[in-house]
């Protein structure tokens, strides 16, 4: 569905309404959704060519996630690092298909441009970040950067007009797919001509979605901390903005909040220094927030729990955030599963 309404933007250029509070439509679509979400618990173990479900926030996916959690801790205590920038930069060529015009240039977060699409973007940055996470942690992935402008379009029956919202940009995330660049290119500012081609290539890129169940900012905040830990991203709209980074007590590179906007960004990757627990954030609108001596992107920042709690007051008018279980392509020799060794930064603080 397509909604017409002017453009905002903030005191640089970038597009701050791109992502629409929840409307009976998009309320449809979760309830929807939410009504035929399955238990994790219920699917059969080494299935092939099927469709990704919308799962269920339940006991058993959070079982699921501690289990990750452990595996997690495990590659930290042995010196490694599941963090997506960090396991991007050391991936193999045979453990990546990026767009070949582009060589060996970084792919992971990028700018949405002039075009309102900061949901797709908060959607694929989410999936991308969860298929690095599961390669460092022994997964026999290949990463594949997916161009979110065409899935965003096709959410919105082939226009590029007005923004997006949460669930029904979930729901085409889940049922489309996500169509690589490698196929459609990394143009992200218009929709590729001959993308109907690739409708099978994109069911290759289905994520699994759950909506969180926190019903107040304290618990949605727990639920976001939990998946990260997981080293899976959640993709979510708000009206509380970031206006920069600084540096707290902790000598940690954080987000700044403050200020309003209508727009759509993500969590992923989770660290915990000095008792304060962290997540990172990542918005849509390019390198602008510097980087430290730790090596994060500066496409977005860490925020502190009490930060999280923040950004998440605003979340609920436009519809329950969502965790992303991602689907990929499969490096097809199987020696190679464990060839993907991620050491920390050489800075990092722990």
């Amino acid at each position: 569905m397509t909604q017409d309404y002017s453009l905002q933007y903030d005191e640089v250029g970038n597009i701050i309404n791109g992502c629409l509070p929840q409307d009976d439509y998009a309320l449809e679509v979760y309830e929807t959704l939410n009504a035929n979400a399955v238990d994790i618990a219920t699917l059969g173990a080494g299935e092939k060519n099927f469709d990704m479900p919308v799962l269920q926030y339940n006991d058993a996916l959070r079982a699921m996630m501690r289990c990750e959690w452990e595996k997690v801790q495990a590659l930290w205590d042995n010196g490694g690092c599941n963090f997506p920038w960090e396991v991007e930069k050391a991936l193999p060529a045979n453990r990546q298909k990026k767009f070949s015009a582009r060589g060996t240039k970084s792919r992971l977060y990028w700018s949405q441009g002039s075009q309102p699409s900061c949901m797709a973007h908060a959607d694929a940055f989410a999936g991308a970040s969860g298929i690095l996470a599961r390669i460092a942690l022994g997964d026999n992935r290949v990463y594949v950067p997916c161009n979110p402008i065409v899935t965003f379009a096709i959410s919105k029956g082939g226009s590029l007009r007005g923004g997006q919202t949460v669930s029904v940009m979930s729901k085409f995330a889940n049922d489309t797919g996500h169509f690589p660049e490698y196929l459609v290119g990394e143009n992200n500012q218009s929709i590729p001509a001959d993308y109907r081609k690739y409708a099978d290539n994109a069911r290759d890129h289905q994520w699994s979605i759950a909506f969180l169940t926190g019903k107040n900012a304290s618990d949605l905040a727990g639920q976001i901390i939990e998946c990260c830990k997981a080293g899976f991203g959640v993709a979510f709209g708000n009206s509380t903005a970031v206006r920069g980074a600084g540096t707290d007590s902790n000598g940690i590179k954080t987000a700044s909040i403050g200020g309003n906007w209508s727009h759509a960004t993500g969590f992923n990757s989770y660290r915990k220094f000095n008792g304060t627990e962290y997540v990172f954030w990542v918005n849509s609108h390019g390198a602008i927030y510097g980087s430290s001596n730790e090596g994060e992107p500066a496409d977005g920042a860490w925020m502190s729990r009490k930060q999280i709690e923040t950004m998440c007051q605003t979340m609920f008018a436009y519809g329950q955030p969502y965790v992303v279980i991602p689907e990929s392509i499969w490096c097809p020799d199987k020696s190679l599963i464990s060839d993907v060794f991620v050491k920390r930064p050489g800075n990092f603080k722990t």
